[in-house]
């Protein structure tokens, strides 16, 4: 009888005898059946416990997937049976159902082991500890060296989290207040395991100032915690390698060198009574949209406080860093930053927003002694409208900034004088600076289009020989125009418009008045060209013909040479804006054409080769 015959016949009798043995014994117990790779080739371990003395029948699918019986041997007198079987040998396949019965009795079906060759799989966890609250969920993943199925070994307290399994993801939910230790093993290889540990708070009570952050790659993000009782830490950060997390005081400090990513950062206090959850994205820091601020380069007094609006982006706006506090206090609402004058020196501030992108301002804070001051420190003006504001507390004025030149032009005459024309509606912030760095800003609104009526009160400043000219709209025709001015200047009215000459040197004013006698007043100042600096960002500079340029010239720079260099594109009708000393985007496009007309590589800014042109008379 050949060896399949045999076992046919034996299992036979041993059905037989197991019919027999269900009539005479009423106690026999339901048996336990367990099997797991013993990596040694496909070696399986079987443990079975059940009654004593009987025959220990398995039933499988084989690899034609048929369903098979076979003893694999009979219990010992303590009812246990214990034995390596080979997969190949009884032709079971892996991954199928199986079970036993003892004397009759049916175990738990089980999933038959993959079985490996293997001496060197592990199991490792993306995560060894996490910390959730009631109803959260959080995916840990598994990373095994032969991509073999996974089951739960053991869960130290079911009653805090629950825990599913799929594919090589464990989903772990917390239930209740507690800690539990989970374990997850290969199933071809039980001693290839991974643990766990599961903490749930019994309170939520921290909250942060942003819950969804965007980390800017090589950008430190700082998020403020509240709430809790205690001090803080850092329970859990479901990926270090894509975000960094520390934690000082009530802060924690988020940082990235990758482009993408994202992880899951659990902040509790001390005690673990509360905690709170911040996801953390990686970004580029790329975006369509850049930052820009309503005053890019402010300067405060002591004890000032500061307005500036951020503008750009979009998501919320964040201050990711000060360099120093304690000069510059810095706070963000919306898109407001307000800014504080602690004491002189000067801070950069980095912010930005959360769809990754950043931009930074310096901030300076001065002394009173010596501090720039404008006789008028905010101006509504309409298109076409001029008004000057007097300059004091030093010497030696320039520009500084011009936040928006398209909204209103400055420039500065006789060194003390700021005028200042309206050109379209918007919102402009004029920085006046002194060589000591010491400024003031100036704000102007513009609004209405041309034509709109004169604001009360306007001053203005014009030189010796120059005709300025003023339209008035509103009320009801015709104006009238009464002046004192005397030999200072000449006014003179022509329909809505009026004309004003300079004559001599000295200040008058001059009224005009509609038919329902609505009127305006504007003052005016006449002075000597002469008399204008030329170390300012003024209309009035000197002539470049004979200026040598030695610096480097950029957008955003301002001062003597960049008048110059106004003045000297003027004259080749390469420019066409107001003379401002401020090196903005109409100072870039005629510096280009410059460039091009030359055959020099058109950066649109005054490096040497610019340089050497400019300073060659072509």
């Amino acid at each position: 009888m050949g060896k399949n015959a045999f076992t046919r016949s034996v299992l036979l009798i041993g059905v037989a005898a197991t019919s027999l043995l269900l009539v005479s014994s009423a106690y026999a117990a339901t048996p336990t059946f367990s099997a797991y790779a013993t990596g040694n080739s496909d070696y399986v371990q079987v443990n079975v416990s059940g009654d004593d003395n009987s025959n220990v029948i398995l039933f499988y699918l084989n690899t034609s997937s048929t369903l098979t019986e076979n003893i694999l041997g009979v219990t010992n007198s303590s009812g246990s049976f214990s034995e390596a079987i080979s997969s190949s040998a009884i032709g079971v396949s892996a991954a199928s159902p199986v079970y036993v019965t003892v004397n009759g009795q049916r175990s738990a079906t089980i999933t038959w082991p993959y079985s490996s060759t293997s001496s060197n799989t592990t199991l490792s966890l993306t995560q060894t500890s996490v910390t959730l609250t009631a109803g959260r969920s959080s995916v840990i993943t598994a990373n095994n060296t032969n991509g073999s199925s996974l089951f739960v070994s053991s869960n130290s307290t079911p009653s805090v989290a629950n825990v599913s399994l799929s594919g090589n993801q464990v989903t772990i939910t917390a239930n209740t207040y507690g800690t539990t230790t989970v374990t997850v093993c290969l199933v071809n290889t039980p001693s290839a395991c991974g643990s766990v540990t599961v903490s749930v708070p019994s309170a939520v009570s921290i909250s942060f100032s942003q819950n969804n952050v965007i980390v800017p790659v090589s950008q430190s993000v700082p998020v403020t915690v509240s709430g809790g009782t205690g001090s803080y830490t850092i329970s859990n950060n479901s990926d270090p390698s894509v975000i960094q997390s520390t934690i000082s005081g009530s802060t924690v400090y988020l940082y990235s060198n990758q482009s993408s990513g994202s992880a899951i950062i659990t902040v509790c206090s001390t005690d673990m009574s509360s905690c709170g959850i911040i996801t953390a994205t990686a970004s580029s820091g790329s975006s369509s949209s850049s930052l820009s601020f309503s005053q890019q380069n402010p300067t405060l007094s002591l004890g000032q406080t500061m307005n500036v609006t951020v503008s750009g982006g979009s998501g919320t706006y964040y201050i990711a860093s000060n360099s120093n506090t304690s000069i510059v206090e810095a706070s963000l609402s919306s898109s407001t930053l307000t800014l504080y004058g602690n004491t002189a020196g000067s801070a950069v501030l980095n912010v930005c927003v959360s769809s990754g992108s950043c931009s930074t301002m310096t901030v300076t804070v001065v002394s009173s002694a010596n501090q720039t001051t404008l006789n008028q420190t905010s101006l509504t003006l309409s298109p076409g409208q001029t008004t000057s504001v007097l300059i004091s507390g030093g010497t030696s004025y320039y520009i500084s900034s011009n936040s928006n030149q398209s909204a209103a032009y400055a420039t500065i005459v006789n060194n003390n004088i700021l005028n200042v024309s309206g050109v379209n509606a918007g919102v402009s912030n004029i920085s006046v600076c002194q060589t000591s760095s010491q400024c003031a800003t100036l704000s102007v609104t513009v609004s209405g289009s041309n034509g709109t009526s004169a604001a009360p009160q306007l001053s203005l400043v014009i030189n010796v020989g120059q005709t300025l000219y003023l339209t008035f709209s509103g009320g009801s025709t015709p104006y009238s125009l009464s002046s004192n001015s005397g030999a200072i200047f000449k006014p003179e009215l022509s329909g809505s418009t009026v004309s004003l000459y300079g004559v001599s040197v000295g200040n008058s004013s001059v009224n005009v008045c509609s038919a329902n006698e609505a009127c305006t007043t504007v003052s005016v100042y006449v002075i000597s060209p002469n008399t204008v600096s030329a170390s300012s960002s003024s209309a009035g500079s000197s002539t470049s013909s004979n200026y040598t340029f030695s610096s480097y010239l950029h957008p955003g720079v301002s001062g003597a040479a960049v008048t110059a260099l106004q003045k000297r594109l003027t004259a080749d009708g390469l420019y066409r804006g107001p003379i401002t000393g401020y090196y903005g985007s109409l100072t870039t496009s005629a510096v280009e054409k410059y460039q091009a007309k030359y055959g020099i590589q058109q950066l649109g800014v005054v490096g040497p080769a610019t340089r050497a042109s400019l300073n060659s008379g072509k």
